[in-house]
């Protein structure tokens, strides 16, 4: 089960761990690049298991990783936004929890600690 369950995420996380480290670091990188690189993710993972099943799923996972990075910088190297993206600071936060957040945090203790009753 549990290889199932790594094969299974191996799909989804070569392209979204790429789609992140390239949204991170390149700040040039125009929208497309990431729509290319969630879309390309799976879909390269799966063609690689196609043509080369004997291929171990990490070691698919890391060429398919590798795809992505080289899908999301064409892009960036053919037309890149005109400006660097700027992440933008907020300087506060509000953190005044709701009355609906308390009552509902204070049913999953009471919960929790019947549940310790329950199996103790």
């Amino acid at each position: 089960i549990f290889a199932i369950i790594q094969e299974s995420q191996a799909y989804i996380y070569s392209g979204i761990l790429g789609v992140f480290l390239v949204g991170l670091f390149v700040r040039r990188a125009p929208p497309v690049a990431g729509v290319a690189g969630l879309v390309l993710g799976p879909l390269s993972f799966w063609l690689i298991k196609q043509l080369a099943p004997a291929i171990s799923f990490v070691n698919r996972a890391s060429i398919s990783f590798a795809l992505v990075i080289a899908a999301m910088l064409l892009p960036t190297w053919v037309k890149p936004l005109p400006r660097p993206f700027e992440f933008k600071r907020h300087g506060s936060v509000e953190l005044v929890p709701s009355r609906a957040a308390k009552i509902f945090g204070a049913i999953v203790v009471l919960l929790t600690l019947a549940l310790y009753v329950v199996f103790w």
